[in-house]
């Protein structure tokens, strides 16, 4: 449990740190799988939400940070039950449509 709070507040902080790192780019709101590749909740055609401090990437309780790591985007996910914080390269393609990890998503408007 104390490596699960420790993580949650790394994340924590460094979503803090980079607020204004991915400023080119916002991943906040609601992304609909539409590709071959499922992962997770990424699920063929289901809904992925972030709303700048959770995400359901695993599970409704995930916390994520999002940020510029030099020419990359990177997305940091934390899971209440793994411990874990898994690292995602996340690819834009446009303001409507990003990979992450290799899973096509689009923006649901």
């Amino acid at each position: 449990m104390k490596k699960a709070v420790s993580i949650v507040l790394v994340l924590c902080v460094i979503l803090v740190v980079c607020a204004g790192c991915a400023s080119n780019f916002s991943i906040k709101g609601s992304w609909q799988q539409v590709g071959e590749k499922t992962f997770g909740q990424a699920q063929k055609g289901q809904i992925v939400s972030f709303d700048g401090t959770h995400c359901n990437w695993y599970s409704p309780s995930d916390t994520y940070a999002f940020y510029k790591d030099g020419d990359d985007y990177r997305l940091d996910t934390t899971s209440g039950g793994w411990g874990d914080t898994p690292s995602f390269r996340v690819v834009i393609i446009d303001n409507n449509n990003i990979e992450i990890g290799g899973v096509s998503l689009t923006r649901v408007k």
